[in-house]
């Protein structure tokens, strides 16, 4: 709800809330994962992976974002957002969670 918020109420471009974003996500990642993984919830045969997927691919994502007009940039996020509410839907349904 970050990026929504920053361009809603502070007139940040989708860009610069995306930025944004991420510059709020480091500080919150390390103390997050730490706490998660004191409680032994962290699965690090998939997170180590996932993780280096993710730097890997940061340079790409951030050369698209500056590359697409800001509307594309916005309805693209907005479309990722939708999904992904329909898949968590789907499947609190499947499990009954």
């Amino acid at each position: 709800m970050t990026v929504p918020t920053m361009t809603m109420f502070f007139a940040l471009s989708q860009l610069e809330a995306q930025g944004m974003s991420l510059a709020f996500a480091v500080p919150t990642t390390l103390l997050t994962t730490a706490t998660y993984a004191a409680a032994s919830d962290v699965d690090w045969l998939i997170g180590i992976p996932l993780a280096i997927g993710g730097v890997l691919t940061v340079s790409s994502g951030v050369h698209v974002a500056h590359r697409l007009p800001e509307r594309a940039l916005r309805s693209l996020f907005i479309g990722f957002i939708v999904v992904v509410a329909i898949a968590l839907i789907l499947r609190a349904r499947v499990t009954g969670a």
